[in-house]
C-alpha cells in the first residue's frame, strides 16, 4: 500500500511539473503573438538581406503558427515550440513547406523591449549558443520588431 502512494505522489509531482512547464511555454507563446517586422537577417556566409526585402517581409505568430509574407504574400510557414526554461531560451521551428518541410531548424531566441532575437541553425545542426553567426555556424540571426498596429 506504501508504494502504491508513492507510485500515485512521484506520478502527481511529476505530472504537476510538466503542466507548469507547459504553462510557461503558453505564457511565453503569448508574447509572440501578432504581427513583426524583419528589421535585420544575417546569415552565416557573410550576408544580410537588403533593406528592400526587410522593408517588405512580415513574420505572424498565431498560437504555435508562424508565416512570412513578403509584400503581402505568402512566402514561408511554421510550427513553432518553446522552452523558455533553458538558458538561453530555445525555439524550434519545423518548416510546413519547401525543400526542408518536416524539418527542424534549432534555435535560440530573446526578447528585448518590442524586438524579438532569433538565432537558428539550419536544419540537422547543433543550436546556437550565442546570438551571432559565422562561416562555420550555418545560423541565422533575425531581428523583429513588432510591427504598429
Amino acid at each position: 500500500m506504501r508504494v502504491r502512494w508513492l507510485s500515485v505522489l512521484v506520478v502527481g509531482l511529476l505530472l504537476g511539473s510538466a503542466t507548469g512547464q507547459d504553462s510557461g511555454a503558453k505564457k511565453e507563446q503569448e508574447r509572440f503573438q501578432g504581427t513583426w517586422r524583419l528589421v535585420k537577417f544575417d546569415l552565416s556566409e557573410g550576408r544580410s538581406l537588403p533593406d528592400e526585402v526587410l522593408a517588405k517581409s512580415r513574420f505572424t505568430f498565431m498560437g504555435d503558427r508562424l508565416t512570412v509574407t513578403e509584400d503581402g504574400k505568402l512566402v514561408d510557414e511554421a510550427t513553432i515550440t518553446l522552452d523558455p526554461t533553458r538558458t538561453p531560451k530555445t525555439i524550434d521551428v519545423t518548416a510546413g513547406r519547401g525543400p526542408n518541410k518536416g524539418k527542424v531548424s534549432p534555435g535560440i531566441y530573446a526578447f528585448e523591449g518590442d524586438s524579438l532575437k532569433i538565432c537558428s541553425a539550419a536544419p540537422g545542426q547543433k543550436r546556437p549558443t550565442e546570438f551571432k553567426t559565422d562561416r562555420a555556424s550555418r545560423t541565422a540571426l533575425l531581428v523583429l520588431l513588432r510591427a504598429k498596429s
